[in-house]
């Protein structure tokens, strides 16, 4: 399935192929799963890749450098695991649910949404941790999207999480189970959850701006302040190598930069 390129016949196929989500443990259809539809990972294959460089793609990296504190930049905490194909057309919705078990071994879960060729609305999720609730909108970050562009929201285990009814088009979602390759400091890794909305965010308001003729009409520069501070030697003179060492926010500002193609470097300003 070339789930970049979905064309309106390749929708209704993969709709006809796909079976009622059920629960885990049962072939029951879940009734809090309104016209949702699923497909099992042993039943299909997908040349999308998390990491694909034609276009500028690492979302491992991302989620290692932005979801996780405590890591370490020359380490690889995070192994993705495709866990099925979901399929919501119009009037598929998802009432509020715990959307993991105690039991499961992963420590959370990555959701990527595909642009399709006629745009969807509604089917927003709705995560709820405590008292708290954030609302990620992919149809709206997706609405008027270049070709090959996808929304994507990693999210912890053991919260709670809702989708509103789609009321237009179909929403294709791929969900991966995130486990932690170093299991003896899993425990210590801490989540940090508001900076996957904001990369989006940032990166529409950007993509809107360079896309302005008003905006820099006769070019010039953009500068984003650091918001860590990073210690290097008084003869490190080049500091584009303090690139690879970015975390966060700052991390988060150089990908965006560097996937709309500008030419990102750290530079000093007196």
């Amino acid at each position: 399935i070339d789930l970049l390129n979905l064309s309106d016949s390749d929708i209704e196929s993969l709709a006809s192929a796909c079976e009622p989500a059920t629960f885990d443990a049962s072939s029951e259809s879940d009734p809090s799963h309104h016209e949702v539809l699923k497909m099992d990972k042993e039943n299909f294959a997908t040349n999308f890749e998390l990491t694909q460089a034609d276009i500028g793609l690492d979302i491992l990296s991302f989620i290692e450098n932005n979801f996780l504190e405590g890591t370490s930049e020359t380490m690889e905490y995070i192994r993705a695991e495709i866990h099925q194909l979901n399929m919501y057309g119009k009037d598929s919705l998802i009432k509020r649910h715990k959307y993991s078990r105690e039991k499961e071994i992963n420590f959370g879960s990555l959701v990527v949404v595909f642009s399709t060729a006629t745009s969807s609305e509604g089917g927003e999720l709705t995560f709820f941790y405590h008292n708290k609730s954030w609302t990620w909108d992919s149809a709206k970050i997706l609405r008027n999207a270049e070709p090959r562009t996808i929304a994507y929201v990693a999210f912890r285990n053991n919260i709670d999480i809702s989708l509103s009814p789609v009321t237009k088009g179909h929403q294709v979602m791929l969900t991966y189970k995130l486990y932690c390759i170093d299991r003896e400091n899993a425990e210590n890794l801490v989540i940090s959850p508001s900076i996957i909305s904001e990369e989006s965010t940032f990166r529409s308001a950007l993509y809107n701006a360079l896309k302005d003729p008003k905006f820099l009409p006769n070019g010039g520069y953009l500068g984003f302040g650091l918001c860590y501070a990073y210690s290097f030697d008084e003869d490190f003179s080049d500091l584009k190598n303090l690139k690879q060492f970015l975390k966060g926010r700052d991390a988060m500002t150089l990908n965006v930069c560097t996937s709309l193609e500008l030419d990102a470097n750290v530079k000093a300003v007196y």
